[in-house]
């Protein structure tokens, strides 16, 4: 071992005096030994410092997973807490209900026919119209098909109104000339986000019922 190190360490010039080797014997021994220590501590050392430095690596913060039975996204954990009216309709429809849908208090208003228990007064257009074609697809594939059509304001659904009579003079014949006020809470389902012309769509609790939500039944006048 103390050959190896003094190999290493001292590279002595090949003119060297060999007479002297004899004489400074015993020095060369003691300066073996003396590296041989000195190579052994740096050894404990560097594993001291190795060791110090694995001490000191900060923990990776563990990746936070869902709970059993809760979702990464608040729409879809929203979602569950329901049993939609239209579930056996909507389970094939990716996205449906949409998850950005959720549990709102609003007051909404929906076009109405004169009779309040007119079959159509409460129920989506795939079971009014599945003939309807939606955004390229039949209306009982789209999952807006499945959920009430509801406008923010009375304001709102006048505007629709006005904007469709302009080409298809008889909407009103098809969709009703009165309207429904009605209150919606955060445990009858949950509704889309309003888009620029006030729509949203409401996707029912089964048991959510529709009638006793009216808050007023009323000719619209444009």
């Amino acid at each position: 071992m103390a050959g190896k190190i003094i190999a290493e360490h001292c590279r002595c010039p090949c003119n060297v005096d060999t007479r002297s080797r004899y004489t400074s014997a015993e020095e060369i021994i003691g300066v073996a030994e003396q590296l041989a220590w000195e190579h052994q501590t740096q050894k404990i050392k560097m594993n001291t410092n190795q060791n110090s430095d694995l001490n000191n690596v900060e923990p990776v913060a563990p990746v936070a997973t869902p709970a059993a039975g809760t979702s990464p996204n608040p729409g879809q954990a929203q979602s569950t807490q329901f049993s939609f009216r239209y579930a056996a309709q909507i389970k094939d429809i990716e996205h449906c209900p949409p998850s950005q849908a959720s549990k709102l208090s609003v007051i909404g208003y929906r076009f109405a026919f004169e009779e309040f228990n007119h079959k159509h007064n409460f129920l989506p257009l795939a079971l009014i119209q599945p003939e309807r074609i939606h955004v390229g697809q039949p209306m009982t594939q789209c999952c807006t098909g499945y959920s009430l059509s509801v406008y923010e304001s009375l304001e709102a659904l006048k505007r629709k109104a006005q904007k469709v009579l302009k080409n298809s003079p008889q909407f009103l014949s098809k969709v009703g000339d009165h309207f429904f006020e009605m209150k919606i809470s955060g445990a009858d389902g949950i509704c889309t986000a309003p888009s620029s012309t006030g729509h949203f769509d409401f996707f029912e609790d089964k048991d959510f019922s529709c009638q006793n939500a009216i808050t007023k039944h009323q000719r619209l006048v444009l």
